[in-house]
């Protein structure tokens, strides 16, 4: 895999094997509409279809058979790129994450502590939340609250949630 993280819709998560994170992309649909487009365009007859060309491209746009496991792959990315420095990076593919798996109290936990590193603390207040009402016992929700609270100044709010770690 590349060490360089970017957004979902932007790459392929791996230039080497796009099998490696569960089906493909759809850049790598929107590559074979391009390759068609331009081998039209320099005269030469294409080998596939229209008809297969839209296929192959609304396979690429299908939602993954394990919803769990795309979850925990975008989450995985997420991490790799909060632990990089780019928590703005990790917002996207963890609210991706959360597409397929709305109620991770960690996804929702990680997202709001990249919330808290860019300094939004309502929203992180508010993941870290959702979090604590997915999963009560996780601690993580009532740590990355607390923390919001503090910088926010409401350090009564803050101290009750540290209380609860």
């Amino acid at each position: 895999m590349s060490s360089e993280v970017k957004p979902p819709a932007v790459t392929p998560v791996s230039d080497d094997d796009d099998s490696s994170h569960g089906g493909s992309t759809v850049d790598g649909a929107a590559a074979m509409e391009v390759d068609a487009e331009k081998s039209t365009e320099n005269g030469e007859s294409s080998t596939a279809s229209p008809a297969a060309a839209a296929a192959a491209a609304a396979a690429a746009k299908a939602v993954p058979d394990d919803a769990e496991a795309e979850a925990l792959r975008l989450k995985d990315l997420g991490n790799t790129a909060l632990s990089e420095g780019h928590p703005l990076v990790a917002i996207q593919f963890y609210s991706t994450s959360l597409e397929y798996s709305p109620n991770n109290a960690i996804v929702l936990s990680n997202r709001a502590m990249a919330y808290i590193k860019v300094e939004n603390y309502g929203l992180a207040i508010l993941d870290a939340t959702a979090a604590i009402k997915a999963d009560p016992s996780y601690p993580k929700g009532f740590y990355r609250r607390g923390t919001a609270q503090f910088a926010l100044g409401k350090a009564k709010a803050a101290r009750k949630d540290f209380r609860s770690v």
